[in-house]
């Protein structure tokens, strides 16, 4: 079984290196738009704020039930690492499959001002709106996390 989780900060290239990881050693690539699928497929109904469909207005999914998710994915997961020859590119993986110690874990980091110029090239855009986007992505990521999992993010 291997499994290698890649976690990365927007704009860091880190879809590239998982990619280029993944071919590499010849893993199945496992990102978060695969994991959403691989749930919305067990019918578990993801928030349009949670799927990147709609990323205003988060805080007024309130309602919706943020620990049982927190559950699924982290049992899709788990599933996902027994089936093993993946590697996990997704934030919030390296904490959900903490419990497993052979798993290797990287951080793909890289400072905002190296990251803003990246997200512009590769998006198309102006750099304060690529730093907008970032800083927005994050803070999603950080109030996923912590209503999910109910810790903050690290």
């Amino acid at each position: 079984m291997t499994v290698i989780v890649i976690d990365s900060d927007p704009g860091s290239d880190g879809d590239l290196i998982a990619a280029t990881v993944a071919t590499r050693l010849g893993l199945s690539l496992v990102d978060e738009a695969c994991l959403f699928e691989r749930l919305k497929c067990r019918g578990v109904d993801l928030p349009a704020a949670i799927s990147g469909r709609d990323l205003g207005g988060i805080a007024a999914h309130g309602a919706y039930p943020w620990r049982a998710l927190g559950t699924k994915l982290h049992l899709e997961l788990l599933r996902l690492a027994q089936q093993g020859q993946i590697l996990l590119h997704w934030s919030c993986a390296s904490y959900l499959l903490a419990d497993i110690g052979h798993i290797p874990r990287i951080k793909v980091r890289a400072p905002l001002s190296m990251r803003v110029p990246r997200h512009a090239a590769r998006c198309g855009c102006d750099e304060r709106e690529a730093r907008r986007r970032i800083q927005q992505h994050e803070g999603k990521s950080r109030f996923i996390f912590s209503a999910c999992f109910g810790v903050q993010a690290p």
